[in-house]
């Protein structure tokens, strides 16, 4: 028993891990995508994780109704300065500023709404779409099956 009350164990005396952290371990060193609550995904190779983040190396993002797809995630490295006159606030960025690539982002878990391995043996063609006949679409094109 611990100070904080009974700790739960799995029936061969090792703690219980929940279905969550089970299925990220599985993923360790894996690319996997993680959707956000506000729709932007982050995919990218599983690092390492707790119960609270999860950190994702070699890192793109997709941002919702970027027809662009996946991006590299980019900061600039530029101060905004902000100067204070008596005919009012005025800002500028430092001209010596760089724009970089994230290399590693850390993610709180509490804002994610789904995870899933990205790979190829993750994937199966929907049965709800079919290729028309006779003509070739645009590749991402959908074309309804007909009942």
């Amino acid at each position: 028993m611990s100070a904080s009350g009974p700790s739960r164990l799995h029936p061969r005396g090792s703690p219980l891990m929940s279905l969550l952290q089970q299925k990220l371990k599985s993923y360790a060193g894996q690319e996997i995508v993680v959707v956000m609550g506000d729709n932007r995904a982050f995919r990218g190779q599983l690092v390492e994780h707790d119960e609270q983040v999860l950190v994702l190396r070699n890192v793109v993002e997709a941002l919702p109704n970027n027809a662009a797809g996946w991006e590299e995630p980019t900061v600039s490295t530029g101060m905004i300065q902000k100067v204070v006159t008596w005919h009012g606030t005025f800002s500028h960025e430092d001209t010596r500023a760089d724009v970089v690539k994230l290399k590693d982002v850390t993610i709180m878990l509490a804002g994610v709404l789904r995870i899933w391995e990205f790979s190829m043996k993750n994937v199966a063609k929907p049965e709800h779409v079919e290729v028309a006949e006779g003509a070739q679409p645009r590749p991402g094109t959908r074309v309804s099956k007909k009942m």
